[in-house]
């Protein structure tokens, strides 16, 4: 696990990335997550916010539509 993750680190790195890796290993599993830590722009920043409150209002209407089979299935 500790190659992958040093290689999948070396990789993200030669392409200019900061990063963050996490790995995980157990007797058939191994996982490791490589994360970008950059700054957002403010293009992206803007999307994210309109995406997290369109997320939260459709979480509010089926939350609210108790017994609207429609509505509790989208």
């Amino acid at each position: 696990m500790e190659l992958i993750r040093a290689a999948m680190r070396r990789a993200a790195r030669q392409s200019g990335w900061r990063v963050r890796a996490v790995g995980h290993a157990r007797e058939r599993l191994v996982l490791v997550i490589v994360q970008a830590i950059r700054e957002e722009s403010a293009e992206v920043s803007e999307a994210l916010g309109k995406g997290l409150i369109r997320k939260g209002q459709e979480m509010i209407k089926r939350m609210s539509a108790d017994g609207d089979k429609e509505a509790l299935s989208r």
